[in-house]
């Protein structure tokens, strides 16, 4: 495992997502005041990704999140797409034990892996990331957009969600760097070239946070 997580290219290590995570868990008591917490703080994906998946059934699929952080993501399709079980993917601990909490009363997986090293022996009606492609730099950028895909059915579909170059992505870089993330916007023609690489076709495609956010629904090209 240590090997691997130290090929991975990502500009953060294991130990700093660990790190930035545990100050999640030291807020649970904030968490245990506010019931609504974490609802409310996923409310922009929340909307956008129904806004995606506007026409299109969930209904019974079994879902594939990579990246999962909290897994609050994941918990929105339950309640709110019918979805059958989940499998969730981080390489933090302390990010699963957040989202173990999170999705107690669901038929849900939860897996410690670095993606590059995924041993999983099926596909999935429905994988989807949100803010992890961005954390890759060179060649892995790629490689964990094709993931993507080797996980996915034939009918399935992909979901992708990363941040956009544009007039405001300074001021949210900058915010971010503060917190201690370290990412690298796409803008348009980068993030679809590599969807044309791995042979994604763009079903659907919408913004968010002022057009700082790229919301992608895609899936197999035949």
């Amino acid at each position: 495992m240590e090997n691997m997580l130290n090929n991975s290219q990502s500009e953060m290590e294991r130990d700093v997502w660990d790190g930035l995570w545990s100050r999640s868990i030291v807020t649970l008591w904030f968490r245990k005041l506010v019931p609504k917490f974490e609802q409310l703080t996923h409310i922009p994906y929340r909307f956008n990704i129904n806004k995606l998946l506007k026409g299109i059934s969930l209904d019974q699929a079994h879902i594939l999140e990579l990246g999962c952080g909290s897994g609050m993501n994941s918990v929105n399709l339950f309640k709110e797409h019918s979805c059958q079980k989940a499998t969730l993917i981080d390489f933090s601990r302390q990010a699963l034990n957040i989202a173990k909490n999170n999705t107690r009363h669901l038929n849900v997986d939860l897996i410690h892996s670095d993606i590059f090293n995924l041993n999983l022996k099926k596909k999935f009606d429905f994988v989807f990331s949100i803010g992890l492609i961005e954390h890759f730099i060179g060649a892995r950028r790629s490689e964990a957009i094709k993931i993507h895909r080797q996980f996915t059915k034939d009918s399935g579909l992909i979901m992708i969600i990363v941040p956009r170059k544009n007039f405001f992505s300074k001021a949210l870089k900058f915010f971010n760097q503060i917190q201690g993330y370290k990412e690298d916007f796409f803008s348009d023609r980068e993030i679809e070239g590599l969807f044309k690489r791995n042979e994604l076709e763009i079903v659907k495609k919408n913004y968010m946070m002022l057009g700082m956010v790229f919301c992608y629904l895609l899936r197999c090209r035949r």
